[in-house]
């Protein structure tokens, strides 16, 4: 088996297969399918994948399946997700993917010494194994021949390491290299991100190579396969909580949005709303700036210099869609027309120059900004931009680095890699996307509130996003770091908090431990205050923001939630429903985990008329799986005529329910709890509200804004304090 080291166990001949620990169970499994496939030609890739080596000459896609297994008591079940890749021969790759070891991770090489010598097939796949190093020469940026050898390891963990030519390389392919190997860019797409009646016929297929007579024989035994392959029943619109039973498929029509305080501009489109009716606090007077004055960071170069110049022409108007690019484009008018706010190009002494583009003259150019930002007396209405370089193959990539100088000090900032600002110069590349995007992040960032639902989630006062990791500012000292979102329930963003805690020894070994958060350990109890505190906080800045106590609260989560956590939560909602003077019977309430990375598919009826909609799963869809969890089409078609790109991935989401302990501990019940579906019609609104893009989202944005957060807590030792200093979304 493909074991990891830390996976050990003793066998037995008497040994029963439910004995065996999940994670044994499951490799043991996808073990016998390779094995069976092995017979039919069937070749190992990446991770527990499977591919069709294509014998056609000179072919680089090969049509592959992901698999996953899952246990399901009784049984296992296994889910087959296709999709195709390319093997790109190492001789024609970009010279920055060789800089770099670990951008050469995946090799495949051919098991015929004969073969290989036939260099009309440079990319015929076999053995596939794990990049080591390149060996002899003295540097892996000079060119590489087919006659390099390579060092492959069957599994990352082997100790075996076989001598291979530089073959071919298993990667996702760029439009330069499927130039260079004659692939068609728009058909690698097609079959990498296949459309779901594609998908759903390619699904079907691999059950039948892999399974065929619903079967898998195992020595002298055989193993019995359901084929659960189904599309979903036409689904009921929903329109309440009440009279849900033996309904299992609803859907939830999309919320128009809302781009005034009076409720009477509305738009399905976040891109058509702002261009009728401008952003919905155009007329405020709370907003913060009047004027957008952006600084410049970028590269030296006349090119840069060119299209830098062009890009501030049409940030300030009058782009008009190119008709002759491979993707539809848009109108750009500029910021002043469509978001009601002026715009000054950079000046001269807004500028500053970066010669060699490394981080230390960065640091220096945001140095020099932060200076005269400051003699300003940290005017509202300045925004970085920075020109950044293309992080492939670098190591000193400066983004993460200015991101947490400009957010200590306050000054907002919006960085463009070097690639995308040179689209400009090129007529062939559409650029109305970028522009829109770009405007309404420098809008957002300097504190402008663009739309909102035009329906408040019903019978809700604030949602959380909660999010917990290791801050890296001290790596001998592990900062443990709580983030919480706060939105009113109108899905406006209000307000930040967070708390953060030195973690002692037995606390970090705590959070490491498969045992984590169990009643009694040290990550029970820290968990328990952190999200205490961190909920307290956030229910005083609703109070605080609105002037209303919160008594009606939804938690989202990214992952898996704690008895601890539901512990802390409910004791936080418990002290300010009492403290503003409300029964706790007046409380409402739901603890909700998001799942984002699973091996599920949603597909819809196929009765369209139209081939590409045929099994395509509406955006609003919800498969409802038991009282506690349902599988939610945060994307896909929708009403107006789009339906999306590839096969959707849902969210699965569980209502998390405490214990009774806890229940008696906080005073509340079960009862007060929203149910599956109107946890469901929550998160769908949620999907509507980011304002760094003129489209809907895949994830809720509480549980959205607290990933981002806490990826950025990750890589950066940023403070703490200084990131709550800022009452905007600078992580847009």
């Amino acid at each position: 088996l493909d074991m990891p080291e830390y996976l050990t166990v003793e066998y037995s001949d008497n040994l029963r297969f439910d004995e065996l620990p999940l994670e044994i169970a499951r490799r043991f499994l996808f073990s016998i399918i390779e094995e069976s496939a092995k017979g039919k030609g069937y070749i190992r890739g990446e991770g527990w994948q499977l591919y069709a080596p294509e014998s056609q000459r000179f072919s680089h896609g090969h049509y592959a399946v992901n698999i996953g297994i899952r246990e399901e008591s009784p049984h296992y079940s296994v889910f087959l997700d296709p999709t195709t890749f390319v093997l790109v021969p190492l001789t024609i790759l970009q010279q920055q993917y060789l800089e770099k070891g670990r951008l050469l991770r995946k090799l495949v090489s051919s098991e015929d010494a004969f073969r290989m010598d036939d260099h009309d097939f440079p990319s015929y796949p076999g053995r596939a194994g794990f990049f080591e190093k390149i060996i002899g020469g003295e540097s892996p940026s000079r060119m590489i021949t087919p006659e390099t050898t390579i060092q492959v390891k069957p599994r990352k963990s082997s100790d075996d390491i076989v001598s291979y030519p530089a073959f071919a390389l298993r990667i996702v392919a760029k439009r330069s290299e499927f130039g260079t190997l004659k692939i068609d860019t728009l058909d690698a797409r097609k079959k990498m991100q296949p459309l779901p009646y594609k998908r759903f016929q390619e699904t079907n297929n691999w059950i039948k190579r892999l399974f065929p007579d619903d079967k898998l024989n195992l020595n002298d035994r055989v193993i019995h396969i359901e084929n659960h392959l189904r599309t979903s029943e036409q689904a009921i619109r929903y329109q309440s909580a009440t009279n849900l039973r033996d309904k299992k498929n609803l859907y939830f029509p999309l919320t128009p949005l809302l781009f005034d305080p009076h409720g009477t501009q509305t738009d399905y489109s976040q891109k058509s709303g702002l261009k009728k009716h401008k952003p919905f606090d155009k007329k405020s007077p709370s907003r913060p700036f009047s004027r957008i004055r952006p600084y410049l960071i970028v590269p030296g170069g006349e090119q840069t210099f060119t299209a830098i110049n062009q890009f501030m022409d049409y940030l300030a108007g009058d782009y008009e869609r190119r008709s002759r690019t491979i993707f539809p484009d848009d109108n750009f008018d500029g910021i002043e027309n469509h978001f009601e706010v002026g715009f000054n190009a950079p000046d001269e002494d807004d500028i500053v120059i970066v010669e060699d583009a490394s981080s230390i003259e960065y640091q220096n150019a945001a140095n020099a900004l932060l200076r005269s930002w400051a003699k300003e007396d940290e005017s509202k209405e300045r925004i970085v931009i920075v020109v950044v370089p293309n992080d492939e193959g670098r190591g000193d990539d400066p983004y993460l680095l200015l991101k947490k100088s400009f957010v200590e000090a306050g000054l907002p900032s919006q960085m463009i890699q070097l690639d995308t600002l040179n689209q400009v110069t090129k007529s062939s590349i559409p650029l109305g996307h970028t522009l829109w995007t770009f405007a309404l992040d420098l809008y957002v960032k300097l504190g402008g509130k663009p739309w909102t639902l035009a329906r408040p989630i019903n019978n809700v006062n604030c949602l959380i996003g909660l999010g917990f990791g290791r801050s890296s500012r001290n790596l001998n000292q592990p900062i443990y770091v709580g983030i919480a979102n706060i939105f009113d329930q109108g899905g406006q963003w209000l307000d930040l908090n967070s708390d953060d805690h030195e973690l002692t020894d037995e606390e970090w070994q705590s959070i490491k431990d498969k045992e984590q958060n169990t009643q009694g350990t040290s990550s029970f109890k820290l968990h328990r205050e952190m999200t205490a505190r961190i909920m307290a906080d956030s229910l005083d800045s609703y109070n605080s923001s609105t002037n209303h106590v919160a008594q009606k609260i939804v938690l989202h989560k990214n992952g898996d939630l704690y008895e601890a956590e539901a512990l802390g939560f409910l004791q936080a909602l418990s002290e300010n429903v009492l403290g503003g003077g409300l029964s706790l019977s007046s409380a409402r309430f739901a603890l909700v985990s998001i799942y984002k990375n699973h091996d599920l598919r949603m597909y819809g009826p196929n009765f369209s008329r139209d081939i590409k909609m045929a099994h395509t799963i509406t955006k609003g869809s919800v498969k409802i799986l038991n009282e506690n969890t349902a599988v939610i089409a945060t994307t896909g078609k929708n009403p107006f005529g789009y339906y999306g790109i590839g096969t959707p991935t849902p969210l699965i989401v569980q209502r998390y329910v405490p214990s009774d302990d806890t229940f008696t501990a906080t005073g509340f019940n079960q009862a007060q709890m929203y149910s599956i579906a109107e946890i469901c019609e929550h998160v769908i609104s949620l999907t509507r509200l980011h304002w760094g893009a003129t489209n809907d989202i895949r994830l809720p944005i509480t549980s959205e804004y607290a990933q981002r957060i806490a990826k950025f807590l990750a890589n950066t030792d940023v403070r703490i304090d200084f990131l709550l200093k800022s009452k905007r979304l600078w992580w847009i």
